[in-house]
Order: C-alpha cells, then sequence, then structure tokens
C-alpha cells in the first residue's frame, strides 16, 4: 500500500490542527516528511528499499504532491506523525513536539518488532544472504620456523 504526498501533508495539517493552512506552508511540511522518511528508511534498510525521498522537496507541484510514498498503510501516520513534531518544534511548542516525538519514537519501536517479527522479513533475509565457505590461508608458510616464530624479527 501506499499514500500520496498530498495525504501526508492533510494528515500532518490534521496533527497541526492547521487545516486552514495558515501557519504552515506546504513547503515545510514536505521538509520535515521527507526527513521522517530518511529516518524511516535507515530503520530497516532491508525492508524499505522501494521507500524514496521527496523529489524535490521545495517544490509544491500537483506532479509533486502526487508522487506515492510507498510505504505499509499502518506506518504511514509516522511520516506524519515525525513532521508534526518537527512543526511544533520549530514553532516553540516544545511540549507539544516532545509529545509527537515520543509517539514517534515508540510507535517506530513498534513498527520495527512487527518487521523483524514477520515472516516475510525473515524470508526477505534469508534470500539477501548467501552462505559461503569461508578459509584463511597460511600465506607465510614460508616464513615460519620450525618453532613457529616469524624469521627475521625480533
Amino acid at each position: 500500500m501506499s499514500i500520496t504526498l498530498s495525504q501526508a501533508i492533510t494528515q500532518t495539517r490534521h496533527y497541526l490542527k492547521d487545516t486552514t493552512e495558515n501557519v504552515w506552508t506546504n513547503v515545510e511540511i514536505i521538509a520535515f516528511i521527507d526527513e521522517a522518511i530518511g529516518i524511516i528508511k535507515k530503520t530497516v534498510p532491508l525492508w524499505f528499499t522501494t521507500l524514496t525521498r521527496i523529489t524535490n522537496p521545495t517544490v509544491t507541484t500537483a506532479a509533486n504532491l502526487a508522487q506515492l510514498i510507498v510505504i505499509d498503510v499502518d506506518y504511514a501516520n509516522l511520516i506524519s506523525i515525525f513532521a508534526s513534531a518537527r512543526c511544533f518544534e520549530q514553532d516553540e511548542q516544545f511540549y507539544r513536539g516532545v509529545q509527537k516525538m515520543n509517539e514517534f519514537e515508540a510507535r517506530k519501536l513498534e513498527m520495527e518488532d512487527d518487521i523483524y517479527a514477520s515472516d516475510e522479513y525473515a524470508a526477505l533475509l534469508a534470500a539477501s544472504t548467501t552462505v559461503t565457505d569461508e578459509h584463511v590461508e597460511d600465506v607465510y608458510s614460508d616464513t615460519v620456523a620450525e618453532d613457529d616464530s616469524i624469521i627475521g624479527y625480533m
């Protein structure tokens, strides 16, 4: 599943109680949404290979707002929670910002646990991990004396 950037902005505005678009511009919200995508992508990079950053966070064209954010619907609100926390922080509403950031961190940990416990992640991990026989060659065999000390070094 996925959401559009426009939907993520609307959800962020809902958290901010800024539905009239008087306080925050779309460009500011998009920048924080893009930051959230980067953080979520780093959380479990093997899982979020299709999650991409916003093409151009400083542009609010119709094409940019229609950009899909490919993330499971269960985790899509994480992006908006983070963006609203950053907006509150910038607006010096630190208490509300901390509340939202704590909510983001708690939900992110739940997301990680859900992903790591899923059969899909186990299969993905197994497919990406290749087991090879590794061995170490003794490249110094010609320089080792009979008593296993290295010749020429003291």
